[in-house]
């Protein structure tokens, strides 16, 4: 799933939205191939973000996605509800369903982001499968803390009954605002068989700086059809001057 975002102007707030790979292949080798059409609307920067998407989904379990996007019409300001407010549903050979619904952040009165994929993904199947999850967080300025979205929990399981157990270590330095990079993860999980994925997001609302929102920028690799695993990996954001920097996983 790989999101082209908009980039038109002169709104500040792009439509930076999820920006995100997926890619799953399991034993019924189903291939997503994702395309975004974002909406260039004017003259206001608020209006219809993110992925409008359109999404086919070949394979040998010949599933189809159909994808629908609810994008945020939020006025006057340019600050908020933006992303992937998506639902996605897949249903094949396969019989498997893709919920995915995006919680924009509301902070003020930074036009510029806490965008990206504030996810929740769900997926339930009869079929192992592999997920590449990347997100790309936003960098907007002059706040050099960015914006950094999918602050994520991932619980997985399967036939087999593995176990995700994922502990976030959110940072409570300060005296910096900018702090709390929640999920600093790593994520093992072995299974035999079908397994669920859930996937929510808990954005930081850190006060009062705007900077906050950070950690997860994840990839989330999901394999195997005995043992899968699963690596987590979050970069988080290295904030100068403050106190905040180098939260690393």
């Amino acid at each position: 799933m790989s999101t082209i975002n908009d980039t038109t102007t002169p709104v500040p707030t792009g439509r930076q939205g999820a920006q995100l790979m997926v890619d799953t292949t399991g034993t019924a080798t189903p291939t997503i191939m994702m395309s975004t059409t974002n909406d260039i609307t004017t003259p206001g920067p608020t209006s219809k973000y993110s992925a409008q998407l359109m999404v086919d989904i070949t394979g040998t379990a010949t599933q189809t996605i159909t994808m629908s996007a609810t994008n945020d019409i939020t006025t006057p300001g340019p600050t908020a509800k933006y992303s992937a407010q998506l639902i996605v549903d897949i249903t094949g050979t396969a019989t498997q369903t893709i919920t995915m619904s995006a919680t924009n952040d509301t902070t003020t009165p930074r036009p510029t982001a806490r965008h990206s994929a504030q996810l929740m993904v769900a997926t339930t199947g009869t079929v192992t499968q592999t997920i590449m999850m990347i997100t790309t967080n936003d960098t907007t300025t002059p706040w050099p803390t960015a914006r950094h979205s999918a602050q994520l929990m991932v619980d997985t399981t399967d036939t087999a009954t593995p176990t995700i157990m994922m502990s976030t270590t959110n940072d409570t330095t300060s005296p910096g605002p900018t702090a709390r990079h929640s999920v600093q993860l790593m994520v093992g999980t072995t299974g035999t068989a079908t397994r669920t994925i859930t996937m929510s997001t808990t954005n930081d609302t850190t006060t009062p700086g705007p900077t906050a929102r950070h950690s997860a920028q994840l990839m989330v690799d999901n394999t195997g059809t005995a043992t899968p695993t699963i690596m987590m990996s979050t970069t988080n954001d290295i904030t100068t001057p403050g106190p905040t920097a180098k939260y690393s996983a």
